[in-house]
């Protein structure tokens, strides 16, 4: 908008560059109980590192929950009440092939 003067001011810098993920998944629970998620939107997670928690009312660990691959954590549940099947995280993958197609079929 500014380039075409519609906007008298020059866009911010907004100080990192943009990650461009090749694919994302969601991660569910397979029990209910309280789900406690360990990394915050817009971190890198590795591979096997643990994720997610989830304890029953008294406080006993029920799982654990390991990240599949390596990725930046796009969204999370923020409801620690969960049910089973519930939603954990969305993991976006980032892989040096962008827009090639994958093996799902999709771009």
């Amino acid at each position: 908008m500014c380039s075409l003067k519609v906007v008298n001011r020059e866009p911010k810098d907004p100080g990192f560059e943009p990650v461009i993920c090749t694919r994302s998944y969601w991660m569910f629970t397979r029990n209910g109980g309280i789900l406690t998620i360990l990394p915050e939107i817009n971190t890198w997670v590795k591979e096997g590192e643990v994720v997610a928690r989830i304890h029953n009312v008294f406080g006993d660990l029920v799982e654990e929950y390991l990240a599949p691959t390596d990725g930046v954590v796009v969204g999370h549940s923020v409801n620690p009440v969960c049910s089973t099947g519930d939603r954990i995280m969305h993991i976006g993958v980032v892989t040096a092939e962008f827009g090639k197609v994958s093996e799902d079929g999709h771009l």
